[in-house]
């Protein structure tokens, strides 16, 4: 799902002159590394544009999405792969439900390794993104069907002792999404998850889609955002317990990441 940090990866250029008279015409900051569209348009022959730190051909190097009437295509090649990531949640929860968990999930898999292939060698960027829409697709489909799937693998005998253990209580009625809305505490908590949801998901994502604009190697950067995500994930088992404050959890680490993101 985070395939656009490599796909649309661009590193900084400079105008490589090989006729000193442009110097004056390009300006000073063609001599140095930046992302300037006017250096990248105006550097013509016999002017070539040098690439810094090229660690591998990304798409839009290959296609030549960096400035111009191209350059919208790499944030539109994040969107249409999440756009399919959307419609798949939706599309193949039905298809589950009407032909099975087995067969719709091996269908996902199998359809979206076939189009991660075709992406990985598509001769045009038009194909490549009708290919990752169609990952983004398939994507949905893994998170909805085969979670639930694996969920189901477990022995029909076992199914209602294991859920009476965590749902041992007198049968209620089956609640309405109106219910959500009707008591104004409830309602309250409510819309506070659901601003605190929408705005951890877009501050994960932006921070994930964005951090190959940051300074130093792009794989040594990845390496450590893995390792700072799962250090905190195992960091917060020993105190997982009946006397943990989730809420003093979230309240000082969300303090303590705009005191460090303040500058």
């Amino acid at each position: 799902m985070l395939f656009p940090i490599f796909s649309s990866y661009t590193p900084k250029w400079r105008c490589k002159f090989n006729d000193a008279s442009s110097l004056p015409t390009l300006g000073s900051d063609s001599a140095t590394f930046s992302k300037n569209c006017t250096v990248f348009q105006h550097c013509t022959a016999p002017n070539t544009i040098e690439f810094d730190h090229i660690y591998f051909h990304s798409a839009a190097l290959e296609f030549n999405w960096i400035c111009g009437s191209m350059g919208y295509l790499v944030p539109l090649f994040a969107q249409i792969q999440f756009c399919g990531v959307l419609i798949g949640t939706l599309f193949y929860g039905s298809l589950s439900d009407c032909f099975g968990r087995k067969p719709v999930a091996m269908f996902a898999l199998s359809f979206g390794i076939s189009m991660i292939v075709l992406s990985g060698f598509a001769p045009s960027w038009q194909i490549l993104l009708v290919a990752r829409f169609f990952v983004g697709l398939c994507i949905g489909g893994v998170v909805v069907v085969v979670y639930t799937w694996t969920m189901e693998l477990v022995l029909p005998e076992h199914r209602i002792p294991i859920r009476s253990i965590f749902n041992w209580h007198r049968l209620k009625r089956k609640q309405l999404c109106r219910e959500l809305f009707r008591d104004k505490g409830l309602r309250r908590r409510v819309l506070v998850l659901w601003f605190m949801w929408f705005t951890s998901s877009m501050c994960s994502y932006a921070i994930d889609l964005n951090s190959s604009e940051i300074s130093g190697n792009l794989f040594v950067n990845q390496i450590l955002f893995s390792v700072i995500v799962i250090t905190a994930k195992w960091f917060l088992i020993p105190f997982d317990a009946l006397q943990f404050s989730r809420r003093n959890l979230h309240q000082y680490s969300q303090l303590m990441a705009i005191i460090f993101s303040w500058h």
